[in-house]
């Protein structure tokens, strides 16, 4: 690179301590709006069973499967177009249309109708996660990434709060169709405000090198990421611990409200205390002991995920035996808390395994994993085993199949154990492609 265009991309990739910071107050905002609109469904299960006539499979089917299949299909599509032109605009108007036809759901008239309104929230969200991840590892080096990206992903607890919280209370005060409408209006908003102020980094920024925009194929980039083992672990575990973080947090007011007897209102904001706030303390507080841990080499993120994963196992089980809703509110906090600290290091360890051209694309590749195995299995598993232990356990039926999901959690601490054998010598290999980087000075 010629020494003005390398002092351009020096000066380009640099940003001022305040810009870092507003980039990721609004990237946190992104994201909160994200789950919100994503997981509202879930805090007004109840209502909108009982207003369109729908079963707990149905209802399973919108919060799972119908959602995951288009957020899994179109995410790749959309990931490989963030990979090869502007993240920024991706994103923005990924979240025009997922806020539109959150909105639009409020005039659904029956499962098919909100079905569809569902596949166009799910088209819009498959395009934000996996540009943003990209973005941020552009903005924060590896050993600070850990941090950054829990920072980012704390938004969704956030978002999950506001759809099961203020969610419950909007349904309970204007019904369930104004909160949709609502929720999709804020999304909007934020569209707006990422369209004018948010600055995009140059790729491979933070990694000291220039990374040439990638224009392989799909299958060539496809069979490049499998081709990292820390990557393909990765790729399972964080499939796997979605089957129970969401199909768990899909189900949970639900479960409030039959073992409990508790308002929707009441559900609304114990649930989302638990797998809101709890989960944002969490994912900040490991993020930040993630890039502490990180000081010692990456391979310790992944140690402290196979950790918290291990913990989580005990206190769930204590909350889905629980007799009363202060016992089983409480060890849901604890457990959403403890899972939590692990999923940003986890996160960090994707983007640090992969070529910074390749950032997005990975993401979308997790993603897609996380939604067919995760969004779609967990959700509907739960919602078709409380329907057939209905008939044996009657309202306590959904109590023992949330409890029949947490053993998943082991597996995922295997596969992330697998992946921290080869994290650190993949991390290196990252960088060191000769196809689509220069070094600085070069």
């Amino acid at each position: 690179m010629s020494d003005p265009a390398r002092s351009l991309h020096l000066s380009a990739r640099v940003p001022s301590r305040g810009a870092l910071i507003y980039a990721m107050v609004l990237m946190a905002l992104i994201q909160v709006v994200n789950y919100m609109d994503r997981l509202i469904i879930a805090g007004l299960v109840d209502p909108i069973k009982r207003d369109l006539g729908l079963s707990d499979t149905e209802i399973g089917l919108l919060t799972g499967l119908v959602f995951s299949l288009f957020y899994a299909s179109a995410g790749i599509p959309l990931a490989r177009l963030a990979d090869k032109t502007s993240r920024r605009s991706i994103i923005t108007w990924s979240m025009v249309v997922w806020g539109t036809m959150t909105a639009v759901g409020a005039a659904a008239q029956n499962f098919l109708q909100l079905a569809l309104a569902r596949v166009g929230v799910a088209i819009g969200e498959a395009g934000c996660v996996p540009a943003a991840h990209a973005m941020i590892s552009d903005l924060f080096p590896p050993q600070k990434r850990a941090s950054a990206i829990a920072l980012f992903s704390a938004g969704a607890p956030i978002g999950v709060f506001l759809a099961l919280a203020l969610g419950g209370w909007v349904a309970q005060a204007y019904g369930w169709r104004a909160t949709l409408f609502f929720a999709g209006a804020a999304s909007l908003a934020v569209a707006a405000l990422v369209a004018l102020t948010l600055r995009e980094p140059p790729r491979g920024a933070a990694d000291g090198v220039h990374v040439v925009p990638d224009q392989s194929s799909f299958l060539e980039a496809a069979k490049r990421l499998l081709l990292i083992p820390s990557y393909r672990h990765l790729l399972v575990a964080l499939a796997l611990g979605v089957f129970t973080s969401y199909g768990i947090s899909n189900w949970l007011p639900s479960y409030f409200i039959r073992s409990f007897g508790v308002t929707q209102a009441q559900a609304g904001i114990i649930v989302g205390s638990a797998a809101g706030l709890a989960m944002a303390a969490g994912m900040v507080v490991g993020g930040f002991i993630g890039d502490w841990l990180a000081r010692r080499g990456l391979r310790w993120l992944l140690w402290q995920s196979v950790f918290t994963n291990l913990v989580t196992v005990p206190i769930y089980a204590t909350a889905f035996l629980a007799k009363t809703p202060e016992v089983a509110g409480l060890m849901t906090f604890l457990a959403s808390f403890v899972g939590a600290v692990g999923q940003g290091p986890a996160m960090a360890s994707v983007q640090n395994s992969v070529p910074p051209s390749l950032r997005a694309t990975a993401a979308s590749f997790l993603l897609f994993s996380t939604a067919i195995v995760g969004l779609g299995a967990g959700s509907l598993a739960i919602g078709m085993l409380s329907d057939a232990l209905t008939p044996m356990y009657g309202k306590d039926a959904l109590r023992y199949s949330l409890l029949l999901a947490i053993p998943v959690v082991l597996w995922v601490a295997v596969h992330t154990w697998l992946a921290s054998r080869t994290i650190e010598r993949d991390a290196m290999l990252a960088t060191k492609n000769p196809g689509d980087i220069q070094r600085e000075g070069t």
